[in-house]
């Protein structure tokens, strides 16, 4: 569909015309419409297009049709900050985020986004994204680390490192009010029963804000230093302050009472459900108990836990909760001085948060959402960021959880609705493509996604410890893992035979070019050769030195070049079993990659001392030092031989020219690190990605033909046919895209 509106249309036709007079089904023609969208974002910006989504969520006469554009406004909203700096991602993101089926309507507007060729881009062939979150905010310019929502379950208030305060509506998802460069947010909290809310700044002051009239009114500004949290009940406002605990009534300008307990900074408040106490936790690792009226020390309890990070009250109890630096839960009962520990996060527990009907919600490092269940000590993950969990947040009167990430990403999730993946950690660590299947090593499993259907294919399972290389083999894949062991899959069965030798993680794996023989390496300092079609054993070769994860092959598949952890080469005969030189030595840093070259003559490695060096297979002499402006994170030869590229922890790829031995150009590549290359099978087409984006460049001009944010970070990449790649992201996900090409002059 072709689309050319008025920029005043664009602007004002859906909020100041259609909206008013309830024109639901014009205003869903529109919004479902790529043309549209692709104009009012050009025009307007994401916010509005955003605005349109809404108006007809809020016109919508069923639930099921308000549900469907929400699929539509979480993506828009989502890629916003990507769309405002480049407009026309609008039909990746759109591809990337929107699952197929939501609508007949939404379908079609896939489809007329994957059908344009007004100028060459990366098309996603599907969404891969599954987070089973209810609602994604933000992002929260800085950390997401302040959170609170009003006790109905109505209002989300949201504050930033950079001093931005947010909030929305979470009946209709709305943002109600942004104010940006204010000092620092430490902590926000509602009063109870109302939308009303005290935000406590670094510079000093506490401050009102009500959804009512949406400004900032003066309530406290403090003489001895900043507030770290808040909390709030029955008229009284309660804040740690340094090493000190304050009780101020709302109706004062100052504390009634100040309240010395700690021997460390306060570094959480919270009052319990009894309106009668309220409880501090410090990084001393004590918790202490005052009475809410005169600010009296009602009791203090040592914990054998390390620093005290967070608390809440759990409702309808007289416990508490507290998150540790070391990685706990403690929940501790006032009245009967029970402690129970909860363990199952694997980083600092961040923020807590006590649920209606008695459970405690936790955010952690390691990125997950926790529910705990009190009556068994049960934890479950009902939330997952790929970024550290800074802050967690519960109504009162009972719903959604909500949680915010150090990304800046805010997102609402069911307490009790099924569990979800953990994304921090879960990172793509090996790619690898056959038979038109793609295959990531993800934590313990190897993931598939069948790029002619666009869909994910079960995973193999089997290994105990992270996967950590991939290769393709006869009839399937072998892969590599920390668990020691090989495993040769038949991928169509599901089944695997497990090779066992290696005593050390087997992380580097390698088929030799007539696909007889399997070749790995291990931190045992051996690598070994397994028959390719059975996994039966071959010869072990030990080697000098603890090998790392880098092994090459030359063409013939006769030199086996492995990297060792002293940042050594060492170079073998793989049928003969024994070494064709003396180990390589000249880096004095971790060796990331090894290649050799077509005709097997020269080997070239990259570091991370900053350097690509060429040896001659014959002599093993290093024939040249190319010195780079940061650590070699990658490096790939074309076909010929006649180049190779390096990619660069500076953000630039190197093209060195393998005759003269010679750099012959530094390209500007990405904003961050280029961590990965890959080149097409016909070398036109080198893709890098870094800084989350996939870019595609064209190695006769080294002009930028594409490029695709997909919004998280980005792992490996793998070339999957004719202009078809591969990415692998740190969420454990695999994007596929196709390099589509503009028409040129003459194609139509």
């Amino acid at each position: 569909m072709t689309c050319r509106f008025d920029a005043d249309v664009l602007e004002h036709y859906v909020p100041a015309v259609l909206a008013p007079n309830g024109r639901y089904q014009r205003i869903r023609e529109l919004v479902t419409s790529v043309g549209y969208l692709a104009a009012k974002l050009a025009s307007v910006g994401a916010d509005a297009v955003v605005a349109d989504i809404q108006a007809a969520q809020r016109l919508a006469p069923t639930k099921d049709a308000a549900r469907e554009l929400r699929t539509l406004e979480t993506a828009v909203a989502e890629s916003a900050r990507i769309l405002r700096a480049a407009p026309g991602q609008l039909r990746g993101q759109l591809l990337s985020r929107v699952p197929r089926a939501v609508a007949p309507d939404v379908d079609a507007l896939l489809d007329e986004a994957a059908a344009w060729r007004g100028a060459t881009w990366l098309r996603p062939l599907g969404a891969t994204r599954e987070h089973g979150y209810l609602a994604s905010f933000g992002p929260v310019q800085g950390f997401a680390d302040a959170l609170a929502v009003s006790d109905d379950a109505s209002i989300l208030l949201a504050g930033g490192q950079d001093g931005g305060l947010y909030a929305w509506d979470l009946q209709t998802m709305e943002q109600l009010w942004h104010a940006g460069n204010g000092p620092s947010v430490n902590a926000v909290t509602f009063r109870p029963d109302t939308c009303e809310a005290l935000i406590a700044r670094e510079d000093g002051t506490i401050v009102r804000w009500s959804v009512t009239d949406r400004r900032i009114r003066p309530f406290a500004t403090l003489k001895a230093g900043t507030a770290t949290s808040l909390a709030a009940w029955n008229g009284m406002l309660v804040y740690g302050c340094g090493m000190s605990v304050y009780g101020q009534p709302f109706t004062q300008a100052t504390a009634q009472w100040q309240g010395f307990g700690h021997d460390g900074l306060v570094a959480a408040v919270a009052i319990l459900s009894d309106g009668q106490r309220a409880v501090s936790g410090s990084y001393d690792g004590s918790i202490a108990v005052w009475c809410l009226t005169d600010g009296r020390l009602a009791d203090r309890i040592e914990l054998t836990s390390d620093r005290i990070l967070c608390a809440a009250a759990v409702p309808g109890s007289s416990a508490v909760a507290v998150g540790t630096r070391d990685r706990l839960v403690v929940v501790v009962d006032l009245d009967t001085g029970r402690i129970s520990t909860l363990r199952g996060h694997t980083g600092r527990v961040r923020s807590v948060a006590g649920l209606a009907d008695g459970r405690v919600a936790s955010g952690s490092d390691d990125g997950q959402v926790l529910v705990w269940d009190l009556t068994d000590g049960h934890g479950r993950r009902v939330g997952s960021h790929t970024s550290w969990c800074l802050s967690v947040a519960a109504p009162r009167g009972g719903g959604p959880v909500i949680s915010g990430s150090n990304d800046g990403l805010v997102r609402v999730w069911d307490p009790d609705g099924a569990a979800v993946e953990a994304l921090h950690g879960r990172g793509v660590r090996a790619l690898t493509v056959a038979g038109g299947v793609a295959y990531a090593a993800v934590d313990r499993m190897i993931s598939r996604f069948d790029l002619a259907a666009g869909q994910a294919l079960p995973p193999l399972s089997g290994h105990r410890r992270p996967v950590v290389a991939l290769a393709v083999a006869p009839g399937g894949v072998v892969s590599g893992s920390y668990d020691s062991t090989l495993r040769l899959w038949d991928t169509a069965a599901g089944t695997s035979a497990v090779l066992k030798g290696h005593t050390c993680g087997a992380d580097a794996v390698a088929v030799t070019p007539d696909g007889t023989e399997i070749i790995s390496a291990a931190r045992d300092a051996t690598w070994r050769r397994w028959d390719a079609k059975t996994g039966a054993p071959g010869p072990v070769h030990n080697g000098g030195e603890r090998y790392s994860p880098v092994l090459a092959l030359s063409p013939d598949g006769e030199t086996v070049a492995i990297a060792t952890v002293e940042h050594v080469i060492e170079i073998w005969h793989r049928r003969a079993g024994c070494r064709l030189l003396p180990p390589l030595s000249g880096h004095d840093g971790y060796v990331e990659r090894l290649v050799i070259t077509p005709d097997g003559r020269r080997l070239l490695s990259g570091s991370w001392d900053r350097t690509v060096r060429v040896w001659s297979l014959a002599t093993g002499e290093p024939l040249r030092v190319l010195r780079h402006s940061g650590w070699v994170l990658d490096l790939v030869l074309t076909s010929s031989g006649h180049q190779a590229i390096s990619a660069c922890e500076d953000g630039s790829i190197t093209i060195i020219d393998l005759g003269t031995l010679e750099v012959t150009a530094t390209i500007d590549a990405h904003r961050g690190s280029v961590d990965r290359l890959a080149l097409s099978g016909d070398d036109r087409t080198l893709f890098s990605i870094g800084s989350g984006q996939v870019r595609a460049w064209d190695t006769a001009t080294r002009s930028l033909l594409a490029v695709f944010d997909a919004d998280v970070p980005l792992r490996e990449i793998a070339v999957a046919g004719p202009g078809l790649v591969v990415a692998g992201t740190a969420t454990g996900d695999i994007i596929p895209l196709r390099l589509e090409r503009a028409p040129t002059a003459g194609t139509g």
